[in-house]
């Protein structure tokens, strides 16, 4: 009995352990970085822990845990990893070595509020992962489509979904979870889910990451009166849900086991 209540402690161990570790950040921000930090250095939490390319006008942590997107800061484009930094290229802002495309990753951007100025009409912000000939693979996008309506776009090979909202909002959660190999995907936008299986993406790794403040050339991102704060961004591992299962089934098998066992020591 003690062989089995161990085992089971064991099994449920490591099933937390499996669970507890549901994303685990290569790339992550969390912008609880000093008042003024930029894009390009921001503490990177993830364990490949990259570098931006650049510093980043009009993008700064707020101190409070934000970081701020300013209506009036221009267009901008940043990459990551930076060339010749960790995990880069020497002379390109892209992965030394592809990350594989046979994982489950999760690209996510939790947005703290947005307010887009009427005047936005064609801004757009994109985070995004491209494979190692920069082909897009995974998009989220918050934009201005009209001067009373904005939306959340995620896009992942050929698939795409819209998410809309009014010109401002609130703390928002957005994420991809994709698997490049298995053509599977995973839309979230504040808990409502989209699934698809047989998705056709550009390429089969991830080459690199980028952030991008874009327009359709009209007066882009020129009001102060757009402004997007994000909590935290992005990318991360989500470990193949049946090995958590599994550990868990186990476990509950050998605590039945076990509880039928002192019910029957104690007849």
């Amino acid at each position: 009995m003690k062989a089995i209540r161990t085992m089971t402690v064991a099994l449920l161990g490591l099933a937390g352990i499996a669970l507890c570790a549901a994303a685990a950040p290569l790339e992550f921000w969390t912008m609880d970085d000093p008042f003024g930090t930029d894009l390009n250095n921001l503490t990177n939490s993830g364990s490949l822990g990259s570098v931006w390319n650049y510093n980043t006008p009009g993008v700064l942590a707020d101190g409070s845990g934000n970081l701020v997107v300013d209506g009036d800061g221009g267009t901008t484009t940043r990459k990551l990893p930076k060339a010749g930094t960790a995990n880069a290229n020497p002379g390109s802002d892209t992965y030394a070595t592809p990350l594989s495309g046979a994982a489950t990753y999760r690209l996510e951007l939790n947005l703290t509020s947005w307010a887009f100025d009427p005047a936005s009409v064609g801004d757009a912000l994109r985070f995004k992962i491209r494979d190692s000939s920069q082909a897009d693979l995974v998009v989220i996008s918050i934009l201005m489509d009209s001067s009373s309506s904005s939306r959340i776009r995620l896009a992942a090979g050929d698939k795409g979904r819209n998410w809309a909202f009014g010109s401002s909002a609130g703390a928002t959660t957005a994420y991809v979870d994709f698997n490049i190999a298995a053509g599977t995907v995973e839309m979230n936008v504040a808990g409502d889910v989209r699934s698809y299986t047989g998705v056709a993406f550009s390429g089969s790794d991830i080459g690199d990451m980028v952030f991008t403040k874009s327009g359709d050339g009209t007066a882009d991102w020129a009001t102060s009166g757009t402004s997007i704060a994000i909590d935290s961004m992005g990318l991360s591992v989500v470990p193949e849900p049946g090995t958590a299962g599994l550990l868990l089934v186990s476990g509950g098998v050998l605590f039945m086991a076990r509880k039928k066992r002192t019910r029957r020591w104690k007849g």
